[in-house]
């Protein structure tokens, strides 16, 4: 394989010696990545520019440093979309968006980017119409290593190297705001587990 193009992201938020990307995630139905940052941050960029990515929207305000991402969106209504990240502290935060189309994210403040910021406290209480959040803490205190969204089951399938929680399905939240209740069950490996994918389940 060889590289095709390579394009610089712009962060404000930290020099970019001292800022690493921990993974990026295509968000094909609103032609945008969303990159997490060790800032405990998670950009979302206009892949649609033809010089460099704009940053459109800015979560701040993570709790732990995001490790790894899936994107699913709804082939039959693309308005609706689910990002799972999970993070170095064993949680699985799940945005549903509602209006993926129209707005990912609301918010007027922005920073020097022209980013919007976004608070992770505003999207917990429930505070940006187009989108709301389940958190699962099954994995903590491993690293959550990969995640996977199954939209049959409307699950993420997050994994670990910790033995007692190797393999979580967590439940909740779906396409029903104000649900925020999850259910895990869990699945013991000896060594844990270091990868998943939605194919092999």
């Amino acid at each position: 394989m060889s590289l095709l193009r390579a394009r610089r992201l712009r962060n404000s938020t930290g020099s970019p010696k001292d800022l690493w990307v921990t993974d990026a995630v295509l968000l094909p139905n609103v032609h945008k990545i969303a990159v997490s940052f060790t800032s405990k941050e998670v950009c979302f960029y206009d892949i649609l520019s033809k010089q460099e990515f704009q940053c459109k929207h800015k979560v701040q305000g993570l709790k732990f440093t995001p490790w790894c991402s899936d994107y699913w969106a709804d082939p039959f209504n693309p308005d609706h979309a689910v990002l799972s990240i999970g993070d170095n502290g064993g949680q699985v935060s799940v945005f549903y968006f509602t209006l993926a189309r129209i707005s990912l994210l609301e918010n007027p403040r922005t920073d020097s980017d022209s980013a919007d910021i976004i608070r992770w406290g505003e999207l917990v209480e429930g505070k940006h119409r187009p989108c709301y959040t389940v958190t699962h803490r099954g994995h903590t205190p491993a690293w959550v290593r990969k995640v996977c969204y199954l939209d049959p089951l409307d699950a993420v399938v997050p994994c670990s190297t910790r033995a007692q929680s190797s393999v979580l399905i967590g439940w909740g939240g779906g396409r029903q705001a104000g649900v925020y209740e999850s259910l895990l069950s869990s699945q013991r490996a000896a060594r844990g587990t270091w990868t998943t994918t939605g194919d092999s389940i």
